[in-house]
């Protein structure tokens, strides 16, 4: 009976270990094509590299999160539990967060939208609603302006959904208060 358990325990603790390893090995090479990805952007501009950068940063966190999790229910699996009571808890949880986090899953989203359709750079002078500045960041979640007297606003990407002008110079307060 002891050589039974013994051998199952070592059969657990292998499944363990490939589990982990196989997770590892699929993150490397999600990373290493991330990184290829990175410097063929980076060899068609500065623009596109930064763009490609920030973009990566995200689908780097979904990926690790989703190789975590995946690898816990693969060992809770290998082990012999129960999968049942971790689903129903990850679920309630799930529609939980969700509906608490609805504005920011928003957010995260119009902000995945506006790296990848380029709608606006850094650099670019915007107007949306009270924030009239200078962009100075794209965050997946936030964008962050700079008006003329130095004020720093974090305008939340899902408040910003079809609002943004971009300003052109020729449409500038210095040059409309000179005239």
């Amino acid at each position: 009976m002891e050589a039974i358990t013994e051998w199952r325990f070592i059969e657990e603790t292998l499944g363990t270990v490939f589990t982990v390893v196989g997770l590892w090995v699929a993150y490397a090479a999600v990373k290493r094509a991330g990184v290829r990805v990175l410097a063929e952007m980076t060899e068609r501009g500065q623009e596109h590299a930064a763009r490609a950068a920030t973009l990566w940063s995200l689908v780097r966190r979904i990926v690790m999160i989703g190789l975590i999790v995946t690898g816990g229910l693969m060992i809770i699996s290998v082990w012999g539990l129960p999968l049942a009571p971790f689903l129903a808890v990850a679920s309630a949880g799930g529609v939980a967060i969700g509906l608490g986090a609805r504005g920011l899953v928003q957010d995260v989203i119009a902000g995945f939208f506006i790296l990848a359709e380029d709608q606006y750079r850094i650099g670019d002078r915007i107007k949306s609603g009270a924030a009239t500045g200078e962009v100075i960041d794209i965050r997946p979640r936030v964008t962050i302006l700079r008006d003329e007297e130095g004020n720093t606003y974090y305008v939340p990407n899902g408040s910003l959904g079809g609002s943004v002008s971009i300003v052109f110079p020729s449409e500038s307060p210095s040059e409309d208060a000179a005239s």
